[in-house]
């Protein structure tokens, strides 16, 4: 059975969600949540498999971890908000906890979660992404500007950086137009405050469209340089042709339009 979550000394508890879409070995052999309930007994993961997966079902099980899956496959925003609503109705989530999106190919630790938890609640900040590194300790782009769809072209045809901001001297906590879901942390009161993410986007730039929608509601989205996370990404979007780059361009759109019309 999942552990009931209690309070470390963190004052609040911290809901992690988990997506797997056959993730298994990245969550099983890199993530490893199982480690964060030894770690700390603030941080409650949930794993929901995009789809039935008997390997991840057991570890879950074996581990007291909380598992859900899918009949059929989901979008990341409506996965993460399926997964919040478990949570509240399992553990009557507070609006002073935090929820936490994380990706499986992600290398964290229960104790690094629970700090940036513990930084946000300190500085009063709603909603805040901590500093991505790739596995050559190079810092990831996972803080931007709001793009124009000049800008998203240029990116898909060219590999344009003209909306990614340079993490290189910022050395305290800063505020930024948009951070990537991939490892997003939300004080549940924000969350509920935008009705989680907008499920019209399938993946990609749902993270975007949250941040932007937090921000009309006064809500501000923070870069954490002190906290850092190894990110293992495999970029499938930029494949051409992919359904991921289809998914990327549609998505794109949706939030460059909406963004103009707002």
């Amino acid at each position: 059975m999942p552990a009931t979550p209690d309070t470390d000394d963190l004052h609040h508890r911290i809901y992690v969600s988990v997506v797997s879409h056959g993730h298994e070995k990245h969550i099983i052999e890199t993530l490893q949540p199982a480690s964060w309930i030894a770690e700390t007994t603030s941080v409650v993961p949930l794993v929901l498999s995009n789809l039935p997966s008997p390997q991840l079902r057991q570890y879950c099980q074996e581990s007291g971890i909380l598992y859900l899956e899918n009949s059929e496959p989901l979008g990341f925003g409506a996965n993460n908000n399926k997964a919040f609503r478990h949570l509240e109705s399992k553990f009557g989530v507070s609006d002073q906890d935090f929820f936490f999106t994380i990706n499986p190919d992600i290398q964290t630790s229960g104790r690094d979660i629970e700090a940036m938890a513990r930084k946000m609640e300190q500085e009063g900040l709603k909603i805040a992404a901590p500093n991505l590194v790739n596995q050559e300790n190079v810092p990831e782009d996972n803080i931007r500007s709001y793009p124009s769809l000049i800008d998203c072209i240029l990116r898909f045809t060219l590999g344009s950086e003209r909306s990614c901001v340079s993490k290189a001297e910022i050395q305290s906590t800063r505020e930024t137009d948009w951070a990537a879901g991939a490892f997003l942390g939300f004080s549940v009161n924000a969350y509920r405050a935008v009705n989680g993410f907008d499920e019209r986007y399938f993946m990609y730039y749902e993270d975007a469209d949250i941040c932007r929608r937090a921000r009309q509601q006064g809500i501000g989205t923070y870069y954490l340089p002190t906290i850092s996370a190894t990110h293992l990404a495999a970029r499938d979007s930029r494949k051409l042709f992919s359904r991921q780059l289809i998914w990327h361009v549609t998505s794109a759109l949706r939030f460059t339009l909406t963004r103009s019309s707002s």
